[in-house]
């Protein structure tokens, strides 16, 4: 939010524009103090935020960076969840898209731009992680822009789902619960994706030619992965949009318990699912626009 504010005001000239990304830069600072306190000075997409917003140059510079070397051994929860895991230890698959979200901001407070390798491992997590929750649904196709609940978290036992949606293991005898986090965030994420896939049509290809890692790719080219981002993102918000129809909000879970269970989230509306919404269409048409 500090970083886009002020992206937006500070070019302005209007005085109070300038005001607001004066305040903004206080804020910068008083979080990145706020995180140092706490014991973590060192988080990327905070120090994004403040290098960008003072002008510090070396900070900037200082910023993480993905490299096509650092790649193979980069996380990936798909492949934790399905080949890289330790024999009967469960692996929890992410509720969130936030990682993915933070290295977004980072790289573009770095260097401006996405450089190939970043732009590549946005793609790769937006189409490998769905896989998971598609994985869990055994005996229904999962809609586009659906996925886990972050309050109720999955796990995968030795490569597989730790259950299975068909033996209906949810908190109420049903099936697991959904969320408005990690679908509406990675379809953010897909619409990254698909525009630097069109910047660079190259770029699936190019990473299959530098990493060579056993069990690193899906079973996919180009023109899937598009196709699949496509609908994850374009086909999510038709999804949303018929929830709230059907519900007049968007909510924080579904099937994760009404306030006669003593769970409120499924009446819960809630801003962070909207605002993941917004960003999500924002992106579809910035990408159906070119």
């Amino acid at each position: 939010m500090l970083q886009q504010s002020w992206l937006l005001l500070q070019p302005s000239g209007a005085p109070a524009d300038g005001e607001l990304a004066a305040q903004i830069v206080e804020a910068a600072q008083n979080l990145q103090d706020c995180r140092a306190r706490h014991g973590s000075h060192n988080i990327p997409a905070v120090r994004a935020a403040l290098a960008l917003v003072t002008g510090d140059v070396a900070g900037r510079d200082r910023l993480p960076e993905d490299s096509w070397e650092s790649l193979p051994t980069a996380r990936n929860d798909w492949r934790r969840a399905v080949f890289e895991y330790a024999p009967d230890q469960p692996v929890v698959v992410p509720g969130f898209a936030d990682d993915q979200e933070y290295r977004y901001y980072v790289a573009l407070a770095r260097r401006e731009t996405l450089t190939p390798p970043t732009a590549f491992r946005l793609v790769y997590d937006a189409y490998t992680l769905p896989k998971l929750y598609q994985a869990y649904s055994d005996d229904a196709p999962v809609p586009p822009g659906i996925n886990v609940f972050d309050l109720h978290p999955y796990k995968f036992l030795n490569g597989k789902p730790a259950d299975v949606r068909s033996q209906r293991k949810g908190p109420f005898g049903g099936p697991r619960p959904i969320g408005s986090r990690f679908g509406p965030q990675n379809m953010v994420v897909c619409g990254w994706a698909l525009r630097a896939l069109r910047a660079d049509p190259s770029l699936w290809d190019t990473a299959q030619a530098r990493i060579t890692k056993p069990h690193y790719f899906p079973p996919a080219g180009t023109q899937d992965v598009i196709a699949a981002l496509e609908r994850e993102l374009g086909g999510g918000l038709r999804t949303w949009e018929a929830i709230f129809d059907s519900k007049g909000y968007v909510p924080t879970g579904l099937g994760a318990g009404s306030c006669g269970a003593g769970f409120a989230w499924d009446e819960l509306s809630d801003t962070g699912g909207y605002a993941h919404l917004i960003s999500a269409a924002s992106q579809w048409l910035l990408y159906l626009e070119g």
